[in-house]
């Protein structure tokens, strides 16, 4: 079976503590949104939450 492994390597300390940070905020901005769309809750929460940090996620790489 294959299986696809995606990595992010830093070459500087200050690079990856940046990354994590914008990581951070995404998460926050990402329950926010939930919050407003009154979409967290139980299950859906999970669905809601993994979907939008996916689209920062993409969003941060394009950044790069």
């Amino acid at each position: 079976m294959l299986q696809r492994v995606y990595g992010t390597a830093f070459w500087k300390k200050k690079d990856l503590d940046e990354y994590l940070t914008r990581l951070e905020e995404a998460k926050k901005r990402a329950e926010e949104e939930c919050l407003r769309e009154g979409k967290l809750h139980g299950s859906s929460k999970l669905k809601c939450l993994v979907s939008l940090l996916e689209q920062r996620l993409e969003e941060l790489e394009r950044e790069k």
